[in-house]
């Protein structure tokens, strides 16, 4: 599937409505570059919607990146691109080690195809494999049983060192709402 033409951070769909209820966050990814050193980006999916999602998410440099392993929050499935009605799916995104900056990052598309019920997605995921070539015959299998496929376009970016960039911190809610209690 040639996306060349979405913007970055926008989803696209092949369906006449747009998927509406999925967030992707954040819609760049930031990679803080260190020489020799694996770098990792967190990436989360929700479904916020009735449908059930399977998602791919494909490097535009397949051999920057390692491929990406999959957990759902609150069940914790390691391995899995299933997103079910009301759930998130979050895993980092990491990039091998480097020994100079890449000049381009790359793009990074999130595939998602939605499907009204378990018992649909587990029927197109037995007719079209773990892992897909996604492109037209896919799109044809998908419509052919009530599926919709959405994508997405996300920009890897580089961090330098010199820039100030910094990996953020990542702190639980808890240390989140007990910083910013009033006394």
């Amino acid at each position: 599937m040639d996306l060349s033409n979405s913007s970055p951070g926008s989803i696209a769909s092949t369906s006449s409505t747009p998927l509406s209820g999925v967030n992707i966050y954040p819609l760049k990814l930031c990679f803080p570059f260190e020489t020799e050193k694996r770098i990792d980006c967190p990436l989360s999916i929700t479904n916020i919607t009735d449908r059930y999602v399977n998602y791919w998410v494909v490097p535009q440099f397949p051999n920057m990146y390692t491929p990406c392993k999959h957990e759902l929050v609150n069940e914790i499935r390691t391995g899995t691109n299933n997103l079910d009605p009301m759930s998130t799916g979050s895993f980092n995104v990491t990039m091998l080690e480097q020994q100079q900056p890449p000049l381009d990052a790359g793009m990074f598309e999130i595939v998602m195809i939605a499907m009204g019920s378990r018992s649909d997605l587990k029927k197109l995921k037995s007719s079209i494999g773990d892992e897909p070539k996604i492109d037209g015959e896919l799109l044809k299998r998908v419509e052919e049983v009530g599926g919709e496929v959405h994508t997405a376009m996300l920009r890897a970016v580089i961090s330098l060192p010199s820039e100030g960039g910094v990996a953020p911190k990542v702190s639980s809610a808890y240390q989140i709402l007990r910083s910013c209690r009033v006394t």
